[in-house]
Order: structure tokens, then C-alpha cells, then sequence
């Protein structure tokens, strides 16, 4: 009985409704595999010790207390981003002043050297103003 079965499954190519049960599926899985070449099957074989493996340290992570941990990432990442957006605004306000600076002291006929000198802009930026 048990080999009629055998040569049952060995040429199926998917698994009959009446046996689709977890057990049945987990079976039919493990023959599809066995049925790789060698090359193929050791491939797969260190491809689900990687996926186990980060799958376990997803739930000790999450065990230990570090569940938060993206949460924990993104505080970060949004506190940098916004010193970031600051240092980049100051940055920003201190190159409109020395522009309007620089258009007051165009405006009173101060040459562009001593302009470039107060203001740390160059001499051809100025004369763009």
C-alpha cells in the first residue's frame, strides 16, 4: 500500500485537493526539494539558514525589549533631519543677509573688493546684484 502511494506522490505535479492538509503540504514541499540537483538543493539549503537565522534575530531582538527599536530609529532620524534643516536654514538666512548687505553697500557706490571683503561674497556675484 505504502509504495503504490510512493509512486503516487513521485509523479504529481501539485498535491490532490483531498490531501491538501498542512501535514500533506509540508510533505509535498519536502519531495519537491529532495527532487533538486544537488547544486540547486545546497543553494536553497543556505538561503533558509540566512532566512531562519534573521528571522530569530527579529523575535530575540523583539524578546529582549528592542521591539521598539525602529521606533527608537526613526526619533532618531527625524531629530537629525530637523538639526539638519536647521543648520541648513541658518546657512541659508546668512547668505540672504550678506546679499542684502551687499545690494545696501552696491547701492552707496562702496567698491566690489571691499564689499567681497565684508561680505565674503565674490566680486562677480556682486556685480550680478
Amino acid at each position: 500500500m505504502a509504495d503504490r502511494y510512493s509512486r503516487i506522490i513521485s509523479t504529481l505535479d501539485r498535491l490532490p485537493e483531498e490531501l491538501r492538509t498542512e501535514t500533506f503540504e509540508r510533505l509535498f514541499q519536502a519531495c519537491e526539494i529532495s527532487r533538486f540537483e544537488p547544486e540547486v538543493k545546497l543553494k536553497y539549503e543556505k538561503e533558509m539558514i540566512t532566512e531562519r537565522d534573521y528571522y530569530n534575530m527579529l523575535n530575540t531582538a523583539k524578546a529582549d525589549g528592542r521591539a521598539d527599536g525602529l521606533a527608537e530609529g526613526e526619533a532618531k532620524g527625524e531629530a537629525k533631519g530637523r538639526e539638519e534643516g536647521r543648520v541648513e536654514g541658518r546657512a541659508e538666512g546668512r547668505n540672504e543677509e550678506k546679499i542684502r548687505i551687499a545690494k545696501v553697500l552696491k547701492e552707496k557706490g562702496v567698491e566690489y573688493l571691499m564689499i567681497a571683503n565684508v561680505t565674503g561674497l565674490q566680486e562677480n556675484e556682486i556685480a550680478m546684484l
